[in-house]
C-alpha cells in the first residue's frame, strides 16, 4: 500500500511547465501501470489540476492535488518587466520521495523505502520572442528539498535508510515551444536545454553496513527534442522525441532513472514500454520516443497505434545490466467520449531486453484516463489557440 501511495503522489512534485501558465485549466487525470510479472512494484497515481487567473489580473494560480500530496505556484507576470515572470512554489506531503531498489529486473521491497518532503521554489520565466508564436523562454530555479525517509518497505534485516537531509538545486534552462499538460495533445513542439546542480546538506552512507552512499553535490545536464501533430483531415496522429543526458556525482536517488509507460508521472518522462517504472538507473543516456496512431471509426471516438522506445545508457555504477540498449515496443486503444470529456488510453507494452527471472523479455499493461471538467460544464476546451505556422502546413504537407 505505502508503494502504491508513493506513485499516487510523484507526479504532485514534478514541474509542468517552463513559464507562468495563463490557461484555465480543470483536469483530473489517473494512470495505472501493471506488469505482468510477480514481485513488482505498481505504478499509479490519480490528481486533480486547476490553473486559474486570480481577482490581481496579473497573478495564476497553479495547483496540483493528490490523495497524499500538494504542489503548488502562484504566478505573476510582468513581475521584473513586461516579459519577464515571477513563480513562487510550494507544496509537501507524502511519498514523493520514495525509493524502489531493481537490480537486474528484480525488486528488493527490503531496500526500498518511503520518503515524505516538502519544498520551496522561486523561479524567473524570461520571453525572449515575445512576438513570434511559438515561445522562446529563459527559466532560472532556486528550490529547497526537505526529505524525510521511514523504514524499509519490508523487514530488511539490517537496513538502514538514509538520513533525513535537505537538498538546495539551482536549474537554469531554454525551451523552445513546449507541450501542455494534458494527455493527447494535438500539436506540440519543443527544443529545450537544461543544467541543475544539487547541493545535500547531509552526505554519508546507509543500507547494509554503509555499502552505498548519498553525494553531497549532483550536476545534471539534459535536453529534449519533441514533436507531435495530428493530421486535420485524416485524423492520423505521431509523436516523437528524443532525450539525452548526462551527470556528474550521481547516486541512486539523483541518478536518471528510465522505463514505465505513463506519460504524467514526470516532466520529462523517460518511459520504455514493458519495462516496470525507473527500473534502469544511469548516469548517462539517450532515449528515443514514438507514437503513431490512426482513428478506427468515422466520428474519431477511436484510435488505435503502435509505440516504441530505444534507449542507450551508461548505467550507475552497481546497477549494471549487461548490454548499453534497451528497446521496448507496443500497442495502444484510445476512447473519446462524444463530447470529449473523458479520454482514456489502454496500453500494452513489451521490453525486449528487460531482465526477469529465467531470461529477457517483459509484458505489462497499462490504462491512462483524464477528465475535463471545463468540458464537462460546457465551457470551451482549455489550452492556448492552434497555432498557425508555416512549419504545421509544411507538415500536414509531407504527411498527408
Amino acid at each position: 500500500m505505502k508503494g502504491l501511495l508513493a506513485l499516487i503522489a510523484l507526479l504532485a512534485a514534478s514541474d509542468a511547465a517552463a513559464q507562468v501558465d495563463t490557461a484555465r485549466r480543470d483536469l483530473i487525470q489517473l494512470g495505472y501501470d501493471r506488469p505482468l510479472s510477480r514481485h513488482a512494484p505498481v505504478d499509479g497515481y490519480v490528481f486533480y489540476y486547476m490553473n486559474r487567473q486570480l481577482d490581481r489580473k496579473d497573478m495564476y494560480l497553479r495547483l496540483v492535488v493528490a490523495p497524499v500530496y500538494l504542489d503548488s505556484e502562484l504566478g505573476i507576470r510582468g513581475f521584473m518587466d513586461k516579459w519577464t515572470d515571477l513563480g513562487i512554489g510550494v507544496g509537501g506531503g507524502g511519498f514523493a520521495q520514495s525509493y524502489s531498489e531493481i537490480r537486474q529486473g528484480r525488486y528488493f521491497p527490503e531496500e526500498s523505502f518511503t520518503g515524505n518532503a516538502a519544498t520551496f521554489s522561486t523561479s524567473l520565466y524570461h520571453r525572449f520572442n515575445p512576438q513570434s508564436r511559438i515561445p522562446f523562454t529563459g527559466v532560472a530555479r532556486v528550490s529547497v528539498l526537505a526529505a524525510y525517509f521511514g523504514a524499509p518497505l519490508q523487514d530488511g534485516r539490517g537496513f538502514l535508510p538514509p538520513r533525513s537531509n535537505v537538498t538546495y538545486a539551482n536549474r537554469f534552462g531554454f525551451r523552445w515551444g513546449g507541450m501542455e499538460p494534458e494527455i493527447g495533445a494535438r500539436r506540440a513542439m519543443e527544443l529545450s536545454s537544461w543544467y541543475e546542480a544539487r547541493f545535500r546538506d547531509r552526505e554519508g552512507d546507509y543500507g547494509y553496513s554503509g555499502d552505498r552512499s548519498l553525494n553531497s553535490r549532483t550536476h545534471l545536464a539534459w535536453g529534449r527534442a519533441l514533436l507531435v501533430y495530428t493530421l486535420p483531415e485524416s485524423g492520423k496522429h505521431f509523436e516523437t522525441s528524443l532525450t539525452a543526458g548526462t551527470s556528474a556525482s550521481a547516486d541512486r536517488l539523483n541518478a536518471y532513472r528510465l522505463g514505465g509507460s505513463l506519460p504524467m508521472e514526470a516532466e520529462f518522462p523517460l518511459n520504455i514500454p514493458g519495462y516496470l517504472r525507473q527500473e534502469l538507473s544511469a548516469r548517462r543516456f539517450a532515449l528515443f520516443q514514438a507514437l503513431y496512431g490512426v482513428p478506427v471509426d468515422g466520428s474519431r471516438q477511436w484510435a488505435a497505434g503502435l509505440r516504441g522506445a530505444a534507449a542507450y545508457l551508461r548505467f550507475l555504477p552497481g546497477l549494471e545490466q549487461p548490454g548499453s540498449m534497451q528497446t521496448g515496443a507496443g500497442t495502444w486503444l484510445e476512447y473519446n467520449s462524444p463530447k470529449r470529456i473523458w479520454k482514456t488510453v489502454l496500453s500494452y507494452g513489451y521490453g525486449f531486453q528487460a531482465l526477469r527471472q529465467g531470461g529477457r523479455g517483459a509484458h505489462s499493461i497499462s490504462l491512462v484516463a483524464q477528465c475535463n471538467l471545463r468540458t464537462a460544464s460546457g465551457e470551451a476546451t482549455p489550452g492556448r489557440p492552434a497555432i498557425e505556422h508555416p512549419f504545421w502546413n509544411t507538415l500536414q504537407s509531407i504527411f498527408r
